[in-house]
């Protein structure tokens, strides 16, 4: 069984990795997933940097669709740049003391392994994620329509699913 710790962990991952560096470089990124009309809630949502190369920026909606970006340390948003951003769908609560169902890498590791065209969240959310809402083209880094060009200051993406 799947869990909501999920992207919950890849979140973490992405914050962890930086945590101490002290990176001013970031510019806020924040908006809405919406299908249909209305919001995704506990989407998990990642922004990677076209050609692979550089540091992700992640996070996970909330109660109202919206979302908050970080990078190095939480909301700090994003990496001025240009992004393929994929929405992968809330997780199926685990069962009362479940463990997370994708083990703890680095961002590095995650970086590494959407370089090869595989993306390890998408792949962890399994069945569950055949039966979300958002359609399975947002989900992978090699299918998904959004692109985003994060600019210094701040910036305001509202991402329609549908």
């Amino acid at each position: 069984m799947k869990s909501f710790a999920l992207p919950l962990a890849v979140l973490f991952l992405f914050a962890a990795s930086g945590c101490g560096s002290g990176h001013s470089g970031t510019a806020r990124v924040s908006g809405k997933v919406l299908h249909g009309g209305q919001p995704v809630v506990g989407a998990a949502v990642a922004f990677l940097p076209e050609g692979g190369v550089g540091r992700p920026a992640s996070a996970v909606t909330d109660q109202t669709g919206m979302y908050e970006l970080t990078t190095f340390s939480a909301k700090d948003g994003a990496i001025p740049g240009k992004y393929t951003v994929t929405v992968s769908p809330p997780a199926k609560p685990a069962a009362p003391g479940a463990a997370p169902s994708m083990p703890m890498a680095t961002a590095d590791d995650y970086a590494a392994a959407m370089a090869k065209g595989i993306d390890p969240v998408a792949k962890a959310l399994g069945d569950s994620a055949e039966k979300s809402d958002v359609p399975a083209d947002y989900r992978s880094v090699a299918t998904s329509p959004l692109k985003k060009e994060v600019v210094s200051g701040s910036n305001v993406f509202d991402l329609l699913v549908d």
